[in-house]
């Protein structure tokens, strides 16, 4: 009987135990906090960031597939990233697209090694400036839009101005010493920074300029911290400059004097961008990090676990976009 007692509890266990079973959930990856991942279905590079106000966004991607055929294709939000759209450059034999410049939500300004204007939901794209004067040659690598008019462009080593809404381009500084020009910023319509850099074989040299007449002319002031990788400025007079040494600078006098605020950041990053003198963001391969305090301190906000991080760029309400050379998308909000 006792026997029996146990087999019939055994069974009744066994049971129970098998009707109490749940499907365990499959685990999904964990998002980054206050990011959201926005599926683009598309899997090319996503290269470029621009924000136009608080609202509107645009990402490019640029993929040179053979020789002179260039895939171009800019996504565009206007609702704050909630939903996209994208549209293509119809011109792939002339090099496609390496930067855009947007100045309204209908007109788009476009460079590679030519500058090319979209004012019809940028679809119809005409050639303003071949950019191919004497000493102009190579991509446009960066560039600040004042107005529809006026602009600045930068090569690498010239500088190049418009005032006439691209028809025509001046050059306005050109690179005094080794090192190619990289990254702008201009915190005002009339004070702008540029940083310059080269590291190959045993050279790391750098330097970083400035114009306070909205690129007229520009002066070199600052030249002693080899390889500058990325700069930016959160207001005329607070700023940041980074090398290829991870360390970190920083001025609260537009530029007359430096502090090393870090020699060992955690990692040479390539873009860079600051919402105040104290939150910024720095990218480098597959990881973004945040520091809330001026750089001295950087936490890793996440990985893309996959891609390398294209660009980055925010509205002044604090709203984010980070892309990746694997088309991935993510906003913050």
């Amino acid at each position: 009987m006792r026997k029996l007692t146990i087999i019939l509890l055994l069974a009744f266990l066994g049971n129970t135990s098998i009707y109490s079973c749940k499907k365990p959930k499959k685990s999904q990856p964990p998002q980054p906090p206050g990011w959201k991942e926005v599926n683009l279905n598309y899997n090319s590079p996503l290269t470029k960031v621009k924000i136009l106000g608080n609202d509107t966004f645009y990402i490019l991607s640029y993929l040179d597939i053979v020789n002179d055929f260039t895939k171009t294709v800019i996504f565009y939000s206007y609702d704050k990233g909630n939903t996209w759209q994208s549209a293509r450059f119809p011109r792939p034999s002339e090099g496609g697209l390496r930067n855009i410049f947007p100045v309204t939500k209908i007109k788009m300004y476009g460079a590679t090694s030519g500058f090319y204007k979209s004012e019809n939901s940028l679809t119809n794209w005409k050639m303003l400036d071949s950019l191919q004067g004497a000493g102009l040659g190579g991509t446009v690598n960066d560039g600040f839009f004042f107005n529809e008019q006026s602009g600045i462009i930068i090569k690498p080593v010239t500088v190049l101005k418009t005032t006439d809404g691209g028809i025509s381009f001046q050059p306005k500084f050109t690179s005094p010493i080794a090192g190619y020009f990289r990254k702008i910023t201009f915190p005002s319509n009339t004070i702008g920074y540029i940083a310059a850099g080269e590291t190959h074989d045993n050279i790391n040299v750098g330097f970083l300029s400035k114009t306070t007449n909205a690129g007229e002319t520009w002066n070199v002031i600052k030249s002693d911290v080899g390889d500058i990788t990325s700069v930016f400025f959160a207001n005329i007079d607070s700023g940041y400059i980074f090398n290829s040494k991870r360390q970190m600078y920083k001025t609260n006098d537009g530029g007359i004097s430096w502090q090393l605020v870090s020699s060992n950041c955690p990692v040479s990053p390539d873009l860079v961008y600051f919402l105040d003198i104290n939150y910024g963001y720095m990218a480098s391969g597959e990881l973004l990090y945040k520091t809330k305090d001026g750089g001295l301190n950087w936490h890793k906000e996440f990985e893309t676990g996959g891609g390398n991080i294209g660009d980055i760029g925010f509205t002044k309400d604090g709203v984010g976009v980070v892309v990746t050379n694997n088309g991935k998308l993510m906003v913050r909000k």
